[in-house]
């Protein structure tokens, strides 16, 4: 049964009315116009273009309060593992990239990178690179 239609589609073959060469070509090309007063469709809703000249702060805007209590010497990096998921152990606690470590009482910092030897903080606009310091008595056995 199937086959029949296939038979009789390829005995009506030669009539088959083709069109010219010249009925294809394209008559009018389609454009696209973007007005820049519009919002794009395709950012988040509320995004705001950043400007190019970079962020600026006021003349009279103080340093943030708790900047002066970020310091290296609050943190103690005593192990990193660099496997599939880098952790690092900051003041006796456990941190993977992305996590938040308090330094104050109402501040804290975020862990932004985890190498070999090395953890990579930031509060604000200021980073901390820190290094693993070698506990007091430990020798390299």
């Amino acid at each position: 049964m199937r086959i029949v239609p296939l038979l009789i589609l390829l005995a009506l073959a030669p009539y088959a009315h083709g069109q010219s060469a010249e009925a294809l070509l394209i008559r009018e090309r389609s454009s696209f116009r973007h007005d820049e007063s519009l919002r794009n469709p395709f950012l988040p809703i509320g995004w705001v273009k950043p400007d190019p000249a970079g962020p600026s702060r006021p003349v009279n805007a103080r340093p943030d309060p708790a900047s002066h209590l970020f310091r290296a010497e609050r943190f103690q990096v005593t192990s990193i593992s660099t496997g599939a998921l880098p952790l690092a152990a900051i003041n006796g606690k456990v941190y993977g990239e992305g996590d938040l470590v308090p330094f104050s009482d109402t501040e804290v910092a975020q862990v932004v990178r985890i190498r070999d030897g090395i953890v990579l903080l930031r509060y604000g606009q200021k980073e901390l690179l820190l290094t693993i310091k070698r506990l007091e008595g430990a020798q390299g056995r």
